[in-house]
């Protein structure tokens, strides 16, 4: 679709073609942590990112994420609709 994605140590970067600058999406939106440590995009175009302790689900069209944290051996999710 024309997206450049970076899982970076300052949270999720997308690269704007047209503004030839990057977006950030960083803990203050909603992310686990801004160290995120890779994202992949799944069948759905959903963004998975991944952290030391969890996982988030983003959703590019509206920016919405869900945190996965890992507790142990048991998930805890949340969710933030972000800006």
């Amino acid at each position: 679709n024309g997206r450049l994605w970076v899982a970076t140590a300052r949270g999720l970067s997308q690269y704007l073609y047209e503004l030839a600058t990057f977006q950030n999406f960083t803990k203050a939106d909603g992310l686990i942590s801004n160290s995120v440590s890779a994202v992949r995009e799944d069948s759905t175009g959903q963004l998975w990112l991944s952290y030391r302790f969890g996982l988030s689900r983003f959703n590019p069209e509206s920016n919405q994420i869900k945190n996965y944290l890992l507790l142990g051996r048991l998930t805890y999710g949340q969710s933030k609709q972000s800006c």
